[in-house]
């Protein structure tokens, strides 16, 4: 028997269904990584469903040489910690910490607004409307990506309520000409790998994503395309419509050819493709056939 496994970093799941239920909901942290780390090529954009603004954010990128990557990682920054205007997705749900159904009723704390959906500044499934877990617990991800890229300034520290050591880790920093920033760098991944597992008051740092690992029943009598192969033929060779081909979409390679040729666009076409296939956006091949990541024969 043929199966696959794909991997991805994603909200943690609860059960949810009828009516309050958040099923859909974008996760805030998903989105702040995406913006940190990919936020250059739009991808936390094209994750909450603006689309254009990802193509734009592309596009200035390109003609900045990298200069417009600030952008999307300022916005990441922006996400992770709460900003109001970053609170919804393109559909006006809010971002989530939780996929969790929302309290029903009069006497629930979080009461939705007349559109269904809660209101502005009030908490959702156990956050608080700075951002924070509504029982002071810090997250993980956010501390992290604080020590990973704000480390030379401590500022995972002050997250975690450790002041002297970020007031010191900023001392070094400015006192070795900038070396002290690997000492944030090395405490970010040890808040990843789950070292430094704890805030100055003792509280367990929390997570809201997880590694999930999905496996599927393929059949043996296709042959079944690779999205990692895709998205990166689309970012790379998306400009001669390569990553079309391989999935099967003829017409369409043709067309992002032409495009590029007579205008130059059909580039950023493709890696806006690319990213819409890495993140699981564009699903299926020209068959149907779901993209995979990778097989294995359990028979």
């Amino acid at each position: 028997m043929l199966k696959y496994k794909d991997m991805e970093i994603r909200a943690k799941e609860r059960p949810s269904s009828g009516p309050g239920s958040t099923e859909g909901y974008k996760n805030r942290t998903v989105a702040g990584i995406y913006g940190v780390t990919l936020g250059a090529f739009g991808v936390h954009r094209f994750y909450l469903g603006y689309t254009s603004i990802g193509i734009t954010q592309i596009v200035v990128t390109l003609l900045t040489c990298g200069v417009g990557a600030l952008w999307g990682i300022i916005e990441g920054w922006i996400i992770l910690w709460g900003g109001g205007y970053f609170g919804k997705d393109a559909h006006g749900n809010p971002l989530l910490k939780y996929v969790e159904t929302m309290p029903e009723g009069p006497g629930s704390s979080n009461e939705s607004s007349g559109d269904g959906f809660p209101g502005d500044g009030q908490a959702i499934s156990g956050q608080s409307g700075d951002g924070h877990s509504d029982d002071g617990h810090k997250n993980i991800a956010t501390a992290a990506l604080y020590g990973v890229f704000l480390g030379a300034f401590g500022i995972h520290r002050f997250y975690l309520g450790y002041t002297t050591l970020g007031v010191i880790q900023i001392i070094v920093t400015l006192s070795t000409c900038g070396l002290g920033a690997l000492w944030g760098m090395l405490e970010g991944f040890l808040i990843l790998s789950g070292t430094i597992n704890k805030d100055a008051q003792g509280r367990p740092l929390i997570a809201d994503v997880e590694i999930v690992t999905a496996e599927t029943t393929l059949s043996d009598e296709y042959n079944y395309k690779n999205k990692a192969i895709a998205g990166i033929l689309a970012i790379f060779l998306g400009s001669l419509g390569i990553h079309r081909f391989y999935l099967g979409y003829t017409g369409i390679g043709i067309a992002q050819v032409l495009l590029t040729f007579s205008t130059g666009l059909g580039t950023i076409w493709g890696v806006v493709e690319g990213i819409l296939i890495l993140t699981g956006n564009i699903k299926k091949d020209a068959q149907g056939r779901p993209l995979i990541n990778y097989k294995e024969d359990y028979s």
